[in-house]
């Protein structure tokens, strides 16, 4: 593609006549960059990509997309001068990949928590109803049976227009994104056109060095998402949240209200919990348009009840038989999130993404309807993070379980130990029993090996995760391979130990 076709004179700084370039690929890495690609040098919290012109330069590239000029590049190198190169990436992005958004239903949902469930859930009851949809957000990205890791719950604008592209060319026709602040303010979804958009609450989280700089900016960039420019023609909208005005007020199109409270045009009520051999769960009704509908759904929470409400009132705008839209619900099962883990002694384990105050206490209190042992919560704080959130992890936890084991949670850059003292300091004020230690697998053996019959153990925080991040490594680390491993030795050992008595 000529790069004429893919920056247009009126989005440069400085006029330039536009060179005659022809434009095989856009990169923002330099030790990607080969003879015929562009390099867009990207800003980022730790490093600057316009210090990495020359190395991209050594690799081939000769076509460079600047917030300055690069003076000590040869004569031979194009540089073009934008205002702001992230801005500019997405505009290049969709240009590159021909705008796939337009031929594709998208789903974008924001908020402080809720967000992965809620998009899983509704992925599932689209392809369960014969929808092909695809997914991307936390959890990765994923379609048609392929799957994908991702570095950031939304990705670059760059490779996010490459999944909707990828997507589209392999007849995926549905997708449900999930947009996180940080991708709103940074331009990640610029010029993605969206037919339904979705609130889900709102809460204080995500302010820091390098998140946001306040609450405020923080409510400003969720609140991008309803804005006129995303073309979006539906809004769900969780009415219960005492921010959902404030943040959405300002969509112009369809709005759909859900609720527990009964606030809404979908509402959930009679809720009911059980707990069977194996699994735990929710039974409830769904009540719209003066019809009321039986759902289930295998996993604990008030919350995931209003998850599932929601997810149950996007896809009415997709699929005309609500009753297939329970009858899907009733089969979800999302990879960290409330994922049940059951031992030989009866002790209940729960792996969960809960990694805030809120989600944590949400966690906790639902856990707690169905805890007939004690309430037993694993956690940490990630490193480079908000002392805020250290502070809201450890106070939730030492009010809500009757045991804490504080331990790492990608601690990155950070000593581990200061996170770990940091929080136990908060929940030592709540005078909660507590054990600490830095090694992540040591605190869930610790957790598994004090586990009785009627004991709950939540492992918040790491969710889906499959890594520890340490000094700037993904170091492979995951919990379910953990607990897998501590259950089937335990079995081992009780039928072993069975024979021996024979």
């Amino acid at each position: 593609m000529l790069l004429e076709e893919i920056i247009h004179f009126d989005d440069l700084k400085e006029y330039m006549e536009i060179p005659k370039y022809s434009v095989s690929e856009i990169v923002i890495d330099s030790r990607l960059a080969y003879e015929g690609t562009a390099f867009v040098c990207l800003r980022g919290s730790f490093s600057d990509g316009h210090n990495y012109v020359f190395n991209a330069y050594l690799c081939g590239c000769r076509c460079f997309i600047a917030e300055k000029h690069l003076h000590d590049l040869p004569d031979d190198a194009i540089v073009l001068v934008v205002e702001n190169t992230r801005e500019m990436l997405a505009k290049m992005a969709c240009r590159f990949y021909g705008n796939p958004s337009k031929k594709l239903r998208i789903i974008g949902l924001t908020g402080t928590k809720g967000k992965t469930t809620t998009a899983l859930m509704i992925t599932h009851i689209l392809n369960e109803c014969g929808l092909n949809c695809g997914y991307i957000g936390s959890n990765g990205v994923f379609f048609n049976k392929s799957w994908y890791k991702t570095q950031n719950t939304t990705p670059e604008s760059l490779l996010l227009q490459k999944h909707l592209y990828d997507m589209l060319n392999s007849g995926v026709k549905y997708v449900v994104l999930e947009v996180s602040s940080q991708a709103l303010y940074t331009y990640r979804v610029d010029g993605v056109k969206m037919d339904t958009v979705v609130f889900t609450n709102l809460g204080h989280d995500h302010i820091g060095k390098f998140e946001h700089p306040d609450h405020e900016h923080y409510i400003n960039s969720k609140a991008h998402l309803f804005d006129d420019e995303f073309g979006a023609i539906n809004c769900c909208r969780n009415i219960d949240d005492t921010m959902a005005e404030r943040v959405t007020g300002h969509f112009s199109n369809t709005m759909i209200n859900y609720s527990l409270k009964g606030n809404g045009e979908v509402n959930a009520s009679n809720v009911q919990y059980y707990q069977g051999k194996g699994t735990i769960g929710v039974m409830f009704d769904i009540e719209t348009e003066g019809k009321t509908y039986s759902a289930v759904i295998p996993m604990a929470g008030d919350f995931n009840v209003l998850n599932a409400t929601c997810a149950f009132s996007v896809c009415m705008n997709y699929i005309s038989d609500p009753e297939k839209i329970t009858k899907a619900l009733s089969t979800v099962k999302i990879d960290g999130r409330f994922e049940m883990y059951y031992a030989p002694n009866g002790a209940v384990f729960v792996i969960d993404y809960a990694h805030n105050g809120l989600s944590l206490s949400c966690a906790l209190e639902e856990l707690r309807k169905f805890c007939k042992g004690r309430l037993i919560c694993l956690f940490g704080s990630v490193g480079g993070r908000t002392q805020n959130r250290r502070e809201e992890l450890g106070r939730a936890a030492g009010v809500y379980a009757d045991y804490c084991i504080v331990t790492s949670d990608n601690p990155n850059y950070e000593d581990p130990s200061a996170i770990i003292n940091d929080i136990l300091y908060y929940v030592k004020s709540e005078k909660c029993p507590w054990s600490a230690t830095e090694d992540r697998k040591t605190a869930i053996e610790l957790a598994y090996n004090m586990a009785k019959d009627g004991d709950i153990v939540l492992l918040a925080g790491k969710g889906h995760e499959s890594y520890q991040l340490i000094n700037g490594v993904k170091e492979p680390f995951s919990e379910r391979i953990i607990l897998t491993k501590l259950i089937n030795d335990e079995k081992k050992a009780i039928l072993l130990n069975s024979k021996i008595q024979k």
